[in-house]
């Protein structure tokens, strides 16, 4: 799995935990 996709699976889980923070989000 190339880092774009490692990217945009973060990216995912992010928007569907809602307690998790989205520093990985804003970082992109």
């Amino acid at each position: 799995m190339d880092d774009y996709q490692e990217e945009l699976l973060e990216f995912h889980a992010t928007e569907q935990d809602p307690a998790e923070p989205a520093e990985d989000a804003t970082e992109m």
